[in-house]
């Protein structure tokens, strides 16, 4: 029943040019916390409550991200002067913690290493080796008594 004029006036989309000022300031002013109501304040509270973990690398903004993952490098200069007079005492027995001075005193006596507790290439240094072996002459019956005969032998090793 309406004409086609009306309707496409109806249809028409209303851009800022065809609304009044009053309407226009009203569009563009600044709505406050107090201005809204007590249901959308506990879900902003409720839903935008940071909580560990809560906060993926996506949400970040790229400057965060950069920051995270830049290379910082830390000298002694940088630290403070407590922290380099720490790191540049000297350590005495009082310092270290009693299951080490134990282990510390936890020295060798004198004779209770055994052959049986060493390895073989220390056997091997420790042992000596014959490197040349007496060789009796052929003719060995026929030494008599008050007769002398050399025999010679060689050996390396401690």
């Amino acid at each position: 029943m309406l004409g086609s004029d009306v309707q496409t006036s109806l249809s028409a989309t209303i851009d800022r040019s065809r609304l009044s000022a009053d309407v226009q300031a009203d569009l563009n002013r600044t709505i406050g916390e107090e201005q809204l109501s007590a249901q959308v304040t506990d879900k902003l509270n409720r839903d935008f409550t940071i909580q560990p973990g809560s906060i993926g690398k996506t949400l970040l903004a790229a400057d965060v991200l950069n920051d995270l993952n830049r290379t910082i490098v830390i000298t002694r200069e940088m630290l403070p002067q407590d922290v380099q007079n720490d790191l540049n005492r000297t350590i005495t027995l009082g310092d270290l913690d009693p299951q080490v001075v134990a282990d510390l005193n936890d020295s060798v006596a004198d004779g209770s290493i055994t052959t049986n507790q060493l390895n073989e290439q220390i056997l091997k240094y420790l042992r000596p080796e014959i490197t040349q072996s007496p060789v009796l002459t052929k003719d060995r019956e026929q030494v008599y008594t008050g007769q002398t005969i050399t025999l010679s032998s060689d050996a390396e090793g401690k």
